[in-house]
């Protein structure tokens, strides 16, 4: 189609794809921290989160995703405003992957932050180990919903992506 060939369409399909980058980012990270820091932190609670804490000296795995989200959804805004109804089918799918991500940090902040700080910031001096393991219990099992949504939010991009390239109405 020929509004594919705009400039605005251009600069809307690479914000989407940087979105779409970002956000795979972000389910990468998630990914890497089912497999590898969450049987290291949960492993012997609380000599296993004590021992987690002390090996980010300088930055934690939270400053990855403070960073990689906004990008994420700045982007896909911006993107989704630029690309409205080029072509209209994809509006509904780049609205639905724009909810997801919307969802699936709305449920980090209301629901993980508490326990992020309470497992890996705050002092653990003072909580009982039977709290920091039914804690972590809660967050691991939360974690593979949020990482259901997130995945979910991906197969959504690529729906995006196929709607956007076909350029059909």
């Amino acid at each position: 189609m020929d509004f594919q060939n705009s400039i605005r369409f251009r600069i809307g399909f690479g914000l989407f794809s940087l979105a779409f980058l970002a956000y795979g980012a972000v389910m990468g990270g998630n990914i890497y921290q089912i497999i590898v820091e969450v049987p290291n932190w949960s492993a012997n609670i609380p000599d296993s989160l004590i021992a987690y804490r002390n090996s980010f000296h300088i930055s934690h795995p939270g400053y990855f995703f403070q960073t990689i989200v906004p990008l994420a959804i700045l982007s896909l805004i911006v993107a989704v405003i630029l690309l409205w109804n080029r072509p209209k089918s994809a509006n509904r799918w780049m609205l639905i992957a724009l909810g997801g991500v919307v969802v699936a940090e709305a449920f980090t902040g209301i629901y993980f932050l508490s326990r992020n700080f309470m497992l890996f910031l705050d002092p653990i001096d003072g909580v009982s180990t039977e709290q920091l393991i039914s804690t972590s219990n809660q967050w691991q099992t939360a974690n593979y919903l949020r990482m259901v949504i997130i995945i979910a939010t991906m197969f959504i991009f690529l729906k995006s992506f196929r709607t956007l390239c076909s350029g059909k109405n």
